[in-house]
């Protein structure tokens, strides 16, 4: 009885003590948000990158045009070969605030990243009743380099908002599991559906209830009644993966190519994301294949299945001893197996954005471990100790503030991914030269666009880029040269008959121009890519009807567009229409067009 007694007290001891030295943590995480903030401020003057914000953003027809936002196509079409709805929606959310004013992009995507923090920081206090563990994990998943990516990049939307819904999700669940009510069963449903439709690697949201299960009930975590409530997780899981492989193959980004070495690259990023963990060096936006042979891949990936051995050894020598140090482990594995290249999708073998998710199960481990040892270890070397792991903290806190920079712009980012694997990527070479080209740096441009053919000579993409440089500097029979090599490489993409034929048109062989812009149009370019063009070239061949059909649908598209209006106005006057002519010519002028030629308007009198 004494001794109960004695035991009692001194638990209650222990945790007033705790409270009463430590007034300060539960405001903490805002202190963490805060720091976030300042230190991703500087993102806000950042521009688009042409990886891939030009296929979400700046050339989505989806919600670019000057139509307004299609809506339908935004929740029913896939983008780049992912089908995430609220993804595209939420992008077009920002469009419809502020154009293509980028600032409002990152700032939603900061705003997410900051919310995150805040829902990491309660899921771990939920789940574990301990509030140094959750400011911890929570300080680590703000601030960790490898998460730069996901925040920085506007196209990983995707990224912070699944996250967002998933840990919503999982918030949910804790709170049906604590109050059995079942509506937080469907709220959490409802929030799993949406973390889908926002980016398909959220289908293991199923497999992270039963995970949080075990960390509850331990032994007990599998019980029938358990089991049958997530049955919808799992049949929503099943339809949304097959729906997002479906997407993916007909993208053509999953490749069917399966060698003797592919299976030690999903065990090389398995151990990769770990090291990466702990030592965050050398970041990139792309990290490439060492080979795709068993005899040429370097010492480390043969080494990697071990990896699976020491973890699955852990597991099994916790799972029953501290669930803790199990959580964190398979919260990781959970998180980043569907993005191990076992199947190989994409041409990096591994992504810093996939481990925005997946550390907060390392993070949770770690730090669980960290502070373990400080309890076990002698008082004397507890300082040094812990000077150590807040070193650690300031470690990757410093190379964040580092790494932000490098997505200011398309120069920044790709002359990174060069600097430091260079020869490798081709796609870095192509796209900083477009980048070039599109800012009037030609030469430059040619010589980047040229290294990526030497290391990609099958990159149609490149011709074309090619072909455009080539036109630009007034060399349009390198420009045809160029484009018909394209072709040759692909002969359904309508943008290179486009190209074509604008270059025909300028050397007035306007027949072969006529005939690439109606082959573009039976491959499915959209009117506004190769209309306006048609019609200047149907203008300039004399062919005024022909003319005066294109620029009526322009104008339709177009209504503000005073361009379009003046020369429908010199389409009509070709065909003897001086009514419609003197029409169009004056809503030009009231629209804002100046270009109009001198002689023009008094022949119309």
């Amino acid at each position: 009885m004494t001794k109960k007694k004695s035991k009692s007290t001194r638990k209650k001891v222990r945790i007033t003590k705790v409270n009463k030295s430590s007034p300060i943590l539960p405001y903490a995480i805002f202190l963490i948000i805060i720091l976030t903030g300042v230190i991703y401020f500087q993102s806000f003057s950042f521009d688009f990158t042409n990886w891939d914000d030009n296929v979400y953003v700046t050339e989505n027809p989806q919600f670019t045009s000057q139509t307004g936002i299609n809506l339908r196509s935004v929740l029913s079409q896939p983008t780049s070969g992912n089908y995430h709805p609220v993804t595209m929606f939420s992008l077009s959310l920002d469009y419809l605030i502020g154009g293509l004013n980028p600032q409002v992009f990152h700032l939603h995507n900061l705003l997410l990243h900051l919310a995150n923090i805040l829902l990491v920081y309660f899921f771990i206090l939920r789940l574990s009743s301990d509030r140094i563990l959750s400011l911890s994990t929570a300080f680590i998943f703000a601030l960790h380099p490898m998460h730069v990516e996901s925040v920085a990049w506007v196209s990983e939307r995707k990224d912070v908002l699944y996250v967002f819904y998933l840990l919503l999700g999982l918030l949910g669940y804790l709170a049906f599991d604590y109050s059995k009510k079942k509506y937080w069963l469907i709220l959490s449903f409802l929030f799993a559906l949406l973390s889908m439709l926002s980016k398909a690697m959220a289908v293991i949201f199923p497999l992270l209830l039963l995970l949080v299960d075990y960390y509850k009930y331990g032994s007990k975590w599998n019980s029938k009644k358990r089991i049958l409530q997530k049955i919808p997780f799992f049949g929503l899981s099943l339809a949304i993966g097959l729906l997002a492989l479906k997407f993916q193959g007909e993208a053509g980004a999953v490749t069917e190519e399966f060698t003797a070495a592919t299976p030690f690259f999903g065990s090389y990023g398995l151990g990769f994301y770990i090291v990466k963990f702990l030592v965050p060096f050398k970041l990139s936006a792309f990290y490439p294949y060492a080979s795709l042979e068993i005899n040429s891949l370097p010492i480390i990936y043969y080494l990697a299945p071990g990896i699976w051995i020491i973890m699955g050894y852990m597991v099994w020598r916790f799972y029953q001893k501290d669930r803790k140090v199990v959580f964190g482990i398979l919260f990781y594995v959970i998180s980043v197996i569907l993005v191990l290249q076992f199947l190989s999708v994409g041409q990096a073998i591994v992504s810093d954005r996939y481990t925005y998710l997946s550390y907060i199960g390392l993070s949770f481990s770690f730090v669980y471990l960290f502070l373990l040892v400080s309890r076990k270890i002698k008082k004397s070397f507890k300082t040094y100790w812990y000077i150590l792991g807040f070193s650690w903290l300031g470690y990757i806190t410093l190379l964040t503030y580092q790494r932000i920079p490098v997505w200011r712009n398309s120069e920044t980012l790709w002359n990174d991914v060069i600097r430091k694997y260079p020869n490798k990527f081709h796609t870095a070479y192509k796209n900083l030269g477009n980048y070039y080209g599109q800012n009037g740096q030609l030469e430059l441009s040619k010589q980047n666009l040229e290294k990526a053919l030497s290391l990609n000579s099958k990159d149609a993409d490149v011709y074309e880029s090619l072909g455009n440089i080539a036109g630009i500097s007034g060399d349009h029979n390198q420009a045809l040269a160029y484009f018909n090599q394209a072709i040759n490489i692909d002969p359904e993409e309508p943008s290179y008959y486009i190209n074509r034929a604008i270059t025909y048109s300028i050397q007035k062989s306007f027949e072969q121009a006529f005939r690439d812009y109606e082959k573009s149009e039976q491959l499915g370019a959209n009117l506004a890519s190769f209309l306006p063009n048609r019609a200047f070239a149907y203008l300039a061949a004399g062919k005024y009807q022909e003319s005066v059909d294109d620029y009526n649908q322009l104008v339709n598209l177009f209504p503000n567009n005073a361009n379009y209006h003046y020369h429908l106005s010199k389409a009509y006057f070709g065909i003897n229409n001086l009514n419609d002519a003197r029409k169009f010519l004056e809503l030009a002028k009231n629209k804002g067009f100046t270009g109009i030629e001198s002689t023009y308007e008094s022949r119309l009198r």
